[in-house]
């Protein structure tokens, strides 16, 4: 008689292969040749036509990328969503609607690891339009003192050369001792509907913080909306304030032909600062 041995079968554990993903950037969209990391605060990964993970990217913190593990080996299309914290917000993570997806094949074999700087460029022109675009460069700077009830000796924009995030100047707001206000506001009304996505992207640096909101209806009887207040920073960043819901409750209360403007309005508080901006626009899809 034989007897015949049970044998339990382990298969072998199926090894990963690994993606890692290196410093987003985002190009301008005047210029796809100017390239930066201020704005880009997390990776929308997918992996077969499947969302495989979202991935915070600070690049302040994450100076090594993100390293992400997967399987299915046998799923070669990839692309990545870059995104961004709404309004400043770290809590809330979106896809910038904004920008286009990063697309690459890849076929991979267990243990091997690709690495991957997404480069985010801005979708086809024909998608959105900017009511609202400064750049500081020529002399100009598009926006107008809006010191309705707050001292006419409010400080305003003067373009500076010094540091400035791209090109040849940025704008700076100096405060100093009995001149604690700034608020202006964007030169030329624009006009936006209740279903379409609405940002302002502000590029700054700051020692005095400032508050970006909404003037709506008129110049003359102006409402004031702020939507939210921006800390200082001592480095270039970029925040991506989400302005829809705001503009959707302002035609939902006075119309669709409501003017609006972009207003920004810090109080120095009697200290001696700063705030630079650069590159500040309002994008909204057509």
């Amino acid at each position: 008689m034989s007897l015949l041995g049970c044998e339990v079968i382990n298969p072998a554990e199926e090894l990963p292969a690994y993606i890692s993903i290196q410093n987003p950037m985002v190009s301008a969209p005047d210029d796809t040749s100017f390239r930066s990391n201020t704005g880009v605060r997390n990776a929308w990964l997918y992996h077969g036509g499947f969302l495989q993970g979202v991935y915070q990217i600070d690049p302040q913190v994450d100076t090594n990328g993100r390293v992400v593990p997967f399987l299915q080996l046998d799923q070669t299309d990839f692309f990545i969503e870059g995104g961004i914290y709404e309004s400043g917000q770290s809590s809330f993570q979106i896809i910038y609607p904004f920008w286009d997806r990063v697309s690459f094949d890849w076929a991979a074999t267990a243990g091997d690891t690709l690495e991957v700087t997404p480069v985010f460029h801005y979708t086809d022109p024909s998608k959105y339009e900017t009511p609202v675009s400064v750049t500081f460069e020529g002399g100009g700077v598009d926006f107008d003192r809006f010191a309705s009830g707050l001292p006419d000796t409010a400080t305003f924009f003067v373009t500076s050369a010094t540091d400035p995030y791209r090109g040849l100047n940025c704008g700076r707001v100096d405060f100093l001792p009995g001149e604690r206000y700034f608020e202006v506001i964007n030169t030329v009304p624009f006009r936006s509907t209740q279903a379409l996505n609405i940002f302002a992207e502000i590029t700054y640096q700051n020692t005095i913080p400032f508050t970006v909101g909404l003037i709506y209806g008129s110049r003359t009887s102006p409402n004031r909306l702020p939507i939210m207040t921006i800390s200082p920073s001592g480095t270039w960043n970029t925040v991506y304030v989400h302005m829809i819901t705001e503009v959707r409750n302002i035609i939902n209360a006075l119309g669709p032909n409501t003017d609006l403007w972009l207003w920004m309005i810090a109080d120095g508080e009697n200290k001696e600062g700063y705030i630079r901006f650069d590159d500040i626009r309002v994008i909204k899809e057509k």
